[in-house]
């Protein structure tokens, strides 16, 4: 869970964001993927693949969760949304992202402007190791928009077994 707060008389970016992050390395352009709630609720898993390449994103159709979870297994990234009191529920969309060796694992604040300073409030951060999977696989359809341009996605429908989305 966390809060946002910037300073007073100032109007906020609507794509300031706090996050949960893994990166390579704490280069500027290194390969990364966070989990991000911006300032205007819009909640989307963020990534880039390499050093250097443009950032992509998978928007969620959940706006503004009071609760966020990323979880990697292996090379495959997921993000999880949930408010007070509910179970965790996926977000809708994933990405293979190769992180080699060593990576960090942190929180991430950004105002998306320059000449400003917001600040969030992270609580009840837990940083583990995910549970194994049950015998039961867990099937999660996610019916996704895609920009031609950017690649970038948006989630427009997720739902779990038996409500499966087929093509």
């Amino acid at each position: 869970q966390f809060t946002a707060t910037h300073p007073a008389g100032t109007t906020p970016h609507d794509h300031r964001k706090a996050c949960l992050v893994l990166r390579q390395t704490l280069d500027a352009d290194s390969a990364y993927v966070d989990a991000a709630t911006h300032g205007n609720g819009m909640t989307s898993l963020q990534w880039r693949e390499a050093k250097g390449d443009v950032s992509h994103d998978v928007q969620t159709n959940v706006i503004a969760p009071r609760r966020l979870r990323i979880e990697k297994r292996g090379d495959t990234v997921m993000m999880f949304v949930a408010n007070p009191g509910e179970p965790w529920r996926p977000a809708g969309g994933s990405t293979r992202i190769h992180l080699t060796g060593d990576f960090y694992v942190g929180l991430g604040v950004s105002s998306h402007d320059v000449d400003r300073i917001d600040t969030a409030t992270f609580s009840n951060v837990d940083v583990g190791v995910p549970a194994a999977l049950g015998a039961q696989p867990v099937v999660v359809s996610t019916l996704e928009t895609i920009s031609l341009g950017s690649k970038d996605r948006r989630v427009a429908y997720v739902s779990l077994l038996p409500d499966v989305v087929e093509a």
